[in-house]
């Protein structure tokens, strides 16, 4: 009689064990996200300033090597340079020791120049020469050569190479001391600046040349 309710309970756990093992897995389907106006919260844009510095040092060499230390009127002293028929002159032009200061991003580029000058003149007419040349007067001999502050403007930018260019401005020169000479009879100062600038645009370009963009 045990025997036989042992096999009455086997019996039904048996059929429940074949039931479960092949009664069908049930897979869920995917959720469905539907699309929605949210939007994730983003970073804004950021700036970084970096300091760069530069050693001005290299540069200085490099300009003090490229701006002649000397201007004179061609053939200094013996040939004349007739601005017109009534006047003559020749000059000799020095500059001392480049001077460079820079703050942020600009840069100043001066020196103090020192010329002497030699001229005459002479009675003219329509072109017509009436009189001979009168001795010839000089200013920055015997008093000392006269003194004028040079300056050359720049402004720093680095390219998005890393290189760096200079814009380069030309004041107008500065005169320290005046010149007086007797064949005008009068200051010629701002003559003699006027004649400067040839000279200064013409060491502004070997500046641009030479070291416009490094």
């Amino acid at each position: 009689m045990q025997k036989k309710a042992c096999s009455v309970l086997i019996y039904p756990m048996v059929l429940l064990l074949l039931d479960s093992s092949c009664t069908k897995k049930i897979i869920p389907d995917k959720p469905f996200l539907s699309k929605t106006n949210f939007k994730l919260d983003s970073l804004p844009e950021s700036e970084i300033n970096i300091p760069i510095q530069i050693n001005l040092k290299p540069l200085y060499l490099l300009a003090e090597n490229s701006v002649d230390t000397v201007f004179t009127s061609p053939n200094w002293p013996d040939e004349w340079v007739n601005a017109d028929c009534a006047t003559r002159y020749k000059y000799h032009f020095r500059r001392g020791p480049l001077q460079v200061n820079a703050s942020g991003q600009s840069m100043n580029l001066g020196f103090m120049g020192f010329y002497k000058i030699i001229g005459s003149t002479r009675v003219c007419a329509g072109g017509a020469i009436i009189s001979p040349w009168t001795p010839p007067c000089r200013c920055g001999f015997d008093e000392g050569e006269r003194r004028v502050k040079i300056n050359f403007t720049n402004t720093i930018s680095v390219l998005p190479d890393y290189k760096i260019k200079l814009n380069i401005r030309r004041p107008e020169p500065e005169p320290v001391d005046q010149c007086q000479v007797c064949f005008f009879g009068a200051n010629i100062t701002n003559q003699v600046m006027m004649g400067l600038k040839d000279e200064l645009d013409y060491a502004k370009k070997s500046i641009e040349d030479s070291f416009g963009v490094v």
